[in-house]
């Protein structure tokens, strides 16, 4: 791997430019701009000494200099492109210099999904979102969240109580809505790009979040996919769900495009709203007290982030998934793990150890997991779920495991029942 300097400097002067400041940058400044992208590659440490032993930053940042003399200059440490330069030139001596070093296209966009990905980068060259905003945001969201969840002690509170926090939501809703409009005419793309990149870094998974997620098995992909939209982590991780509402909401508005929900967006949103309905029907059906808690909670937790992304009212009156022939195979993956997964825990993993207990727990997490299952063979009729659920080693044999999918694959008894109903 090659650090590719005057790409990285064409950049930077690109998005100084964009964001009305000086197109100038410290010396020091853009080592450790360089260290940060570096870092970024999460290189071996052989290939990272060796990158290191080859890069010279004095004398490549000297050549560079000589190249572009008719555009930058260097004085006391400070390197300072032309007032007169405009972006447009910015961007075609850019891809010149990729062709001039002939890096990689595969290369080069690994470097900008790097580099644009990435707030700190930005922060570095001193571009700072307005976070004063974004904290306004998360202020509101947050108690709408916990509105939310005070909807989950339904059973506990009248109905007068229950519908004065349905009120007070509508209300918070309403403000928050207010928010994101103001936003939108309020913030040049620029500025709202920023702010996305802000919320993004905020909602990302804390170091080993992942790892949260109760898993009996190893996942052939990376773990974080589990939890990789809002609506998963709401649903597998205990703890608020606002910043990954602000980062879906502000994807979703998406100022520069000024989108409607696209039909991908459709099918994502459908999956999950079918995967409400199915998470209710599961509640109504479990006796164990503690494990209907659990559901309860993770129901509201799901409809505040469904709520507040795509700005619906769940909360007051149930959206209705719909069948559309969408494409879901961006979680078939995960879909089809989740049966092996699922299946392969054994009777005695339901219960805490040395005990008769249930291992309350298990029972959430893979409950949750085969509501995955669940929802996308109701959306696809995907016969490949019957396959593998069938042809398991497990299935049968782990008799909890088995009937958890038995929605799906009816065990034998109630094949007998379903066979009697239907003659």
């Amino acid at each position: 791997m090659d650090i590719p300097l005057a790409y990285i400097i064409f950049d930077i002067m690109i998005s100084l430019k964009k964001n009305n400041r000086d197109t100038m940058i410290y010396r020091d400044i853009l080592i450790i701009y360089l260290k940060r992208f570096i870092n970024s590659f999460d290189l071996d440490k052989d290939v990272l000494e060796d990158l290191i032993f080859d890069f010279n930053f004095a004398n490549e940042l000297s050549f560079f200099l000589d190249d572009y003399e008719d555009y930058f200059e260097m004085e006391d440490g400070i390197i300072r492109l032309n007032s007169d330069v405009s972006i447009n030139e910015l961007k075609k001596l850019q891809e010149e210099s990729v062709i001039l070093e002939d890096f990689d296209e595969e290369f080069i966009s690994d470097v900008e999904k790097v580099i644009h990905n990435d707030i700190s980068f930005l922060e570095i060259i001193g571009i700072n979102p307005n976070i004063q905003v974004y904290n306004a945001l998360l202020e509101l969201e947050e108690k709408l969240e916990y509105k939310y969840l005070d909807l989950s002690y339904d059973g506990l509170f009248d109905e007068n109580t229950i519908e004065k926090t349905r009120e007070e939501i509508k209300l918070l809703k309403v403000i928050t809505n207010i928010m994101y409009i103001n936003i939108n005419n309020n913030f040049s793309s620029v500025d709202y790009d920023n702010l996305y990149l802000y919320a993004k870094d905020r909602a990302k998974l804390m170091h080993g979040e992942e790892s949260e997620v109760k898993l009996s098995r190893n996942p052939p992909f990376d773990r974080t996919l589990l939890i990789k939209t809002p609506m998963d982590k709401a649903l597998f991780i205990n703890d608020s769900s606002a910043k990954g509402a602000i980062k879906g909401r502000l994807k979703m508005n998406n100022k520069k495009n000024k989108k409607k929900i696209n039909m991908q967006d459709m099918t994502k949103l459908n999956f999950y709203l079918m995967y409400l309905e199915l998470l209710d029907k599961e509640i109504n059906k479990t006796k164990n007290i503690e494990l209907k808690d659990e559901l309860i909670i993770a129901k509201y937790r799901l409809m505040y982030v469904l709520d507040s992304i795509y700005d619906l009212m769940n909360f007051k009156k149930r959206e209705s998934s719909i069948k559309i022939n969408g494409d879901y195979s961006f979680i078939e993956t995960i879909i089809y793990f989740f049966i092996v997964e699922v299946l392969s825990y054994d009777d005695k993993e339901y219960k805490l150890d040395g005990t008769n207990k249930k291992d309350i727990i298990t029972y959430y997490f893979n409950i949750i997991k085969k509501l995955y299952v669940e929802t996308y063979y109701k959306l696809t009729n995907d016969r490949v779920i019957i396959d593998l659920i069938n042809n398991s080693n497990f299935y049968n044999v782990n008799t909890i495991s088995s009937k958890l999918f038995s929605n799906i694959v009816p065990s034998e008894k109630n094949k007998s029942k379903i066979k009697k109903k239907n003659f």
